[in-house]
């Protein structure tokens, strides 16, 4: 999948039940977005063939924080703790804007903490988004 890197400055986050977005553009280094299919249960016939019934795409975006100082790590997380949230980030599989609803999932993190001047820096890391619900394209 190309880079997003153009198009980090346009990334925003609101929680579902929010009415405003927060744009996240200035903590992310770059992302990327997967277009995943959703399939139902198999079936296997007495060939031993598998088929499986496509229920749609979800999208996975990933985003790769730039290098932060512990308060915009906590400015940042604030951001991400709703359960559900909307993220609104240009999709290389439309060629345009959206916005889909999405939680985060549980993946577990290393920081990297650095001290510099006597300001904690932490390194970059991944935030995985998933979509909710699937959609035909």
């Amino acid at each position: 999948m190309p880079s997003n890197s153009k198009f980090t400055s346009q990334l925003q986050i609101c929680g579902t039940t929010e009415s405003s977005y927060h744009p996240i553009g200035q903590y992310v280094k770059d992302y990327s977005v997967l277009r995943a299919m959703q399939v139902k249960d198999g079936v296997t016939n007495t060939l031993g063939t598998t088929s499986y019934t496509k229920l749609g795409y979800k999208r996975k975006i990933t985003i790769t924080t730039n290098y932060m100082t512990a308060s915009q790590l906590a400015t940042l997380n604030s951001y991400l703790t709703p359960f559900s949230l909307r993220i609104y980030y240009w999709d290389p599989y439309t060629g345009n804007m959206r916005t889909s609803e999405c939680y985060i999932a549980d993946t577990t993190t290393e920081l990297y903490l650095y001290n510099v001047d006597n300001d904690t820096i932490i390194a970059p890391f991944e935030i995985t988004f998933i979509e909710t619900t699937c959609t035909n394209n």
